[in-house]
């Protein structure tokens, strides 16, 4: 019978220490799969002021504060989205009832 050897007594191995990073700043894409949007809307969102950048190495970075901040500002919402699956007939209606006389049909 082979005794088992305990790896933390053999000869020759280190101990593995596993370090993890948590970045201070993301590019447009990734702050995109940050928020669950479209990187054109963080794009956007750079473009009209409403989210800082800060410029390192050539590179353009959204502080995860800030998008935590962005975040926060928005208003919560409950209940169904008007315009979405089985609800765009609806919307649709209720559209045109908005605006009788404006015809989303031209008639030639």
């Amino acid at each position: 019978m082979v005794p088992k050897k305990n790896p933390n007594q053999t000869s020759g191995t280190f101990p593995i220490v596993v370090l993890s990073l948590r970045p201070r700043g993301l590019r447009p894409p990734v702050a995109s799969a940050y928020l669950r949007t479209n990187p054109f809307a963080i794009e956007e969102l750079i473009r009209s002021g409403v989210l800082p950048f800060r410029i390192v190495g050539g590179a353009r970075l959204v502080a995860i504060e800030d998008l935590d901040k962005f975040f926060e500002f928005i208003q919560p919402r409950t209940g169904k989205l008007a315009g979405r699956g089985r609800f765009l007939e609806a919307a649709c209606c209720r559209r045109q009832i908005a605006a009788p006389g404006r015809s989303r049909v031209r008639v030639s």
